[in-house]
């Protein structure tokens, strides 16, 4: 137990003061979850982990995505969540999409308990979790496959692959992923206030009327897939570069309305994408200088579609 002990102390992290530094010399209380235990414990999504960590909670918003809870305090604005560094805030309002975030791709787990905003600025009242991509090299080609499923239609699939290749070493996954709760039944919403007392000339807004019903009963939930790829480069000229890419998109289905009215899944729904492209590049400028150049793309893309809107568009 004393050997663990001492090696886990000894893990290296970067979240606390943004540069790496031991455990043990962190100024915060850190979290950290590597891929081995993730996989012991079977967690499959970000939402997975946040409930074991001591004072997070996380629950369903209106909108069908998921909400996180610190220290009894919600703020959808007031956590600060990141890939490999880069924030996925919505630039707009702060919020956070993807707590149910897939682990497929990822290698280790960073969380800072506290307030991080002396570091990183806004969004980081609450919290910070950095999401770090595989960075592991495989000893030898491998791959496997996995799927599981549970209650309400709930499923999980993963399959990836892994080896060293003649000048480097390689890792790609892809993923897919559904997960449902329980149901629920609207009585009465703002539509259906609307309804009652709001007529355009002779009309009634009675479009809405196929939307609000008072005795539909949905389930929250997702469909989310993900796909992404890791390599990095042992041998030849770029000896020590760094690729890493990741892509998941998620549909909420049926989704709550911002007015609150349950709606079918032909009807409305909501999407969310995230991609994130980083390059790294190690230049050794003496035996005690090391410099690292990054290079990154991330982009998150939110939006409603369906009959009673606009459908998706490649210029959104």
């Amino acid at each position: 137990i004393l050997k663990l002990f001492k090696e886990f102390q000894n893990v290296t992290v970067s979240i606390a003061s943004r540069m790496d530094q031991r455990l043990r010399d962190a100024p915060a209380v850190v979290s950290i979850l590597r891929q081995e235990e993730l996989r012991l414990h079977g967690w499959r999504r970000l939402s997975d982990v946040l409930e074991q960590i001591p004072g997070f909670a996380t629950r369903w918003q209106a909108g069908g995505d998921q909400g996180l809870i610190v220290r009894g305090m919600f703020a959808p604005d007031g956590v600060l969540v990141m890939v490999d560094g880069i924030s996925i805030n919505d630039p707009l309002n702060g919020n956070v999409s993807f707590y149910d975030f897939p682990l497929d791709g990822i290698d280790r787990i960073e969380i800072a308990r506290g307030p991080g905003s002396a570091l990183y600025g806004g969004y980081a009242f609450l919290a910070v979790i950095n999401l770090i991509p595989a960075s592991q090299d495989a000893p030898k080609r491998a791959a496997a496959y996995d799927a599981n499923g549970g209650a309400r239609s709930s499923y999980d699939a993963h399959g990836h692959f892994e080896g060293p290749l003649a000048w480097g070493n390689l890792k790609v996954y892809a993923g897919l992923h559904r997960l449902r709760d329980r149901k629920v039944t609207l009585k009465d919403d703002l539509i259906t206030s609307l309804i009652r007392r709001t007529t355009v000339g002779d009309r009634a807004l009675d479009r809405y009327n196929a939307i609000a019903k008072d005795t539909d009963e949905r389930a929250f939930g997702s469909r989310q897939w993900d796909a992404g790829a890791h390599l990095k480069v042992s041998r030849g000229p770029l000896e020590g570069l760094t690729l890493d890419t990741l892509y998941t998109q998620k549909r909420t289905q049926p989704f709550l309305s911002r007015l609150y009215a349950l709606v079918d899944q032909d009807l409305l729904e909501r999407r969310d994408d995230l991609f994130h492209f980083g390059a790294s590049m190690p230049w050794n400028v003496s035996e005690a200088i090391r410099i690292t150049s990054r290079l990154y793309e991330t982009s998150i893309y939110g939006r409603s579609a369906g009959q009673i809107t606009r459908p998706y568009g490649w210029d959104d």
